[in-house]
């Protein structure tokens, strides 16, 4: 075959931004976040990937981080906001040759760092089968200008940014598709690291709530969780998630990921991040707040209480309950909040799925971080 082209288009522009905590390598997790396609929770941070073909016989999958990150204004000043911060490419791995000549590769060498320039100028530098790369390897960092904070506030320096990592081996295979599947006839996507998919199937203000798992790690066979049909949504009935409107008692309707976990009462066995509400705890409906929908102490400020649930305030309900990230990343404000999956109270919620107390803690003990529940 003929080597991959010299393109430095699909490459990272980097731009004078990073994030004030950027990662730049694979934290240790039961799936890799930068080479399975989909939105993962791992060491309490979010990762979504995408993966795509680099030439005829290689993959490629990019991976985007949620951060806080420093950027410049067209005014030139600072600002610290949160969004989705490029972390790196990942190309999966190929034979050794199929890199000749490619800079990202360092022309396949092995071992050191060479240093190169692009069509535009640009610096780079790439090294391959060191102690930081491993074996079989490469990383590529590209020299650019980044704003960072400082003790005497914010400044602008040039450094090396990490890019991208290529990975050398037999040959390149596909990443992973997902598992198409119909519960209760509603059309669903398992996702690669999914390990369970839930469906909301609702009518007026009620609900059908099942919940299926992998049969076994990487099959799209499923087996059958749990079918709760007592279950309730909003006193507003569900409508499409981007037309949802706060204190309006409706259930948005779309795919969301299931990221946290909490409760009043003792973790059931969940793998989620699981947290246990003091009389302090509350989560951000302020429409106002830098922190709209999200969980915070009251002792920490920000936010008006009275607009804002607290979260003991609901002992029934709250005994456990599953974060459903609608309107989170990021969060807009005016289109609601704290919409939980969560045990039964007396009837319709404000905007919640609820389930019998007993499936609430067989969903918890099932779900992992990422999995996605669909509610139609």
């Amino acid at each position: 075959m003929k080597p991959l082209r010299y393109a430095l288009a699909i490459l990272l522009t980097v731009m004078p931004v990073v994030p004030v905590a950027q990662a730049v390598a694979a934290p240790p997790a039961r799936v890799d976040v930068y080479t399975t396609p989909g939105t993962h929770f791992v060491n309490g941070r979010q990762w979504t990937t995408s993966c795509e073909p680099y030439s005829s016989s290689v993959y490629r999958c990019r991976t985007n981080i949620w951060a806080s990150q420093i950027a410049r204004t067209k005014a030139g000043q600072y600002e610290t906001k949160q969004g989705w911060v490029f972390n790196n490419l990942t190309y999966l791995p190929a034979p050794r040759a199929t890199w000749a000549n490619n800079p990202l590769a360092a022309g396949g060498r092995v071992g050191g760092t060479a240093a190169w320039t692009g069509p535009d100028g640009r610096r780079w530098r790439t090294e391959c089968d060191t102690t930081t790369t491993g074996s079989n390897g490469c990383r590529s960092y590209a020299w650019t200008s980044v704003a960072t904070r400082t003790s005497a506030g914010y400044t602008t320096v040039s450094t090396w940014v990490f890019n991208n990592i290529v990975r050398f081996g037999p040959s390149s295979v596909a990443p992973p598709k997902p598992c198409q599947l119909a519960v209760e006839g509603i059309k669903v996507d398992l996702q690669p690291a999914q390990t369970t998919a839930t469906v909301v199937k609702t009518s007026g203000t009620r609900a059908v709530v099942t919940m299926v798992k992998r049969a076994a790690p990487g099959s799209c066979d499923v087996e059958t969780v749990f079918t709760d049909s007592s279950g309730w949504i909003g006193y507003g009935g569900a409508v499409p998630a981007s037309s949802r409107k706060q204190s309006t008692g409706t259930t948005p309707q779309g795919t969301f990921t299931i990221s946290e976990g909490f409760g009043l009462a003792p973790d059931p066995g969940t793998s989620l991040p699981y947290r246990r509400p003091t009389s302090d705890s509350y989560w951000v409906l302020d429409p106002q707040s830098p922190f709209y929908n999200q969980w915070r102490e009251g002792s920490s400020g920000g936010f008006q209480k009275g607009d804002s649930e607290r979260l003991v305030d609901f002992p029934g309900q709250y005994a456990y309950a599953a974060v459903i990230d609608y309107n989170r990343w990021p969060a807009v404000q005016g289109k609601g909040g704290a919409i939980f999956l969560h045990v039964h109270g007396k009837g319709t919620t404000a905007g919640c799925v609820s389930v019998t107390a007993e499936n609430m803690k067989t969903f918890l003990r099932n779900v992992t971080a990422g999995d996605r529940i669909t509610i139609k």
